[in-house]
């Protein structure tokens, strides 16, 4: 990234000017002033510049107005309109949002192979290679067709060589879509692997989702009190389901959606062993009645 010395607004651009080869009437001309007007805004004569100067200012050189101003000294963009990064509205939303996870998102866009995916998928969203499939497998028929009529008429002789021909034709047709999506599959594997191995070399940066040790402690001890002797199965549903509770309750870490459903999950589970319960309780109270 380059870096300028500190400036203020006034030799930050008389020195990207200067850099950029361009004249004063250059300048001018671009941002919609005199050539005066200009030279006395390097000169120090005019105190201060609108704001519709420094954006066309920033515009021309392609720099953040922040590095104008001199509040940073580094001219390189970090950020980017959504116009300029192609995305719509509503993807832009979705980002912001964090619906997609942000750290998979940055490691497919700087992945070099995933960009290649992006344009094999754009090619089958434009199905001209479908349209060459079937290109082709119409060929293949007719060529099939054109044998069996050579055949019928006795111009051919229905040998061996001619059966093989026959069934080659046959067999090496194609389904519509079916070589797209392999190739594409392959590439999205391959990505996947160039991740996860990259993710591995990393160092971790948050705690593992699960605790095996404690999954398998709290497992232990809900099946260890289940088997006591004299427990109604309303006592046992119970264990069960506190069972779950520590289990869910373990898992360090959950996206706040996901923390939402999970409880939302656990609570319908709840009242059905526990309906479960009260039904098995009723059952046993009519019998010993």
């Amino acid at each position: 990234m380059a870096k300028y010395l500190p400036a203020d607004l006034i030799d930050r651009i008389t020195e990207l000017r200067r850099r950029n080869g361009y004249t004063q009437k250059y300048v001018a001309e671009n941002i919609g002033i005199s050539e005066s007007n200009y030279s006395r805004i390097e000169n120090r004569d005019i105190v201060s510049v609108g704001h519709n100067l420094l954006i066309g200012l920033a515009k021309l050189y392609d720099v953040p107005a922040d590095f104008l101003l001199g509040i940073n000294d580094a001219p390189d963009k970090t950020y980017f309109e959504i116009k300029q990064l192609g995305l719509s509205v509503d993807s832009a939303i979705s980002l912001y949002e964090q619906k997609p996870n942000r750290e998979v998102i940055n490691r497919f866009l700087v992945n070099d192979k995933f960009c290649k995916l992006t344009r094999m998928i754009a090619v089958y969203f434009s199905g001209c290679l479908s349209d060459m499939t079937e290109a082709g497998n119409i060929i293949r028929d007719i060529n099939y067709d054109m044998l069996m009529n050579f055949t019928d008429k006795g111009l051919l002789p229905n040998d061996d060589d001619v059966r093989d021909v026959k069934r080659g034709l046959k067999a090496s047709k194609e389904k519509k879509d079916q070589y797209d999506l392999i190739k594409i599959n392959e590439q999205f594997m391959t990505v996947l692997k160039e991740m996860k191995k990259e993710c591995k070399e990393e160092e971790p940066h948050e705690e593992n989702v699960l605790d095996i040790e404690k999954v398998k402690e709290i497992t232990r001890t809900a099946s260890e009190n289940m088997i006591k002797e004299g427990l109604s199965k309303q006592e046992k549903l119970k264990i069960s389901v506190d069972a779950i509770n520590d289990i869910v309750g373990s898992v360090t870490y959950f996206l706040p959606r996901d923390r939402e459903k999970m409880g939302k999950a656990l609570t319908t589970l709840i009242k059905i062993m526990e309906k479960y319960g009260r039904q098995i309780d009723s059952k046993e109270s009519s019998a010993a009645g």
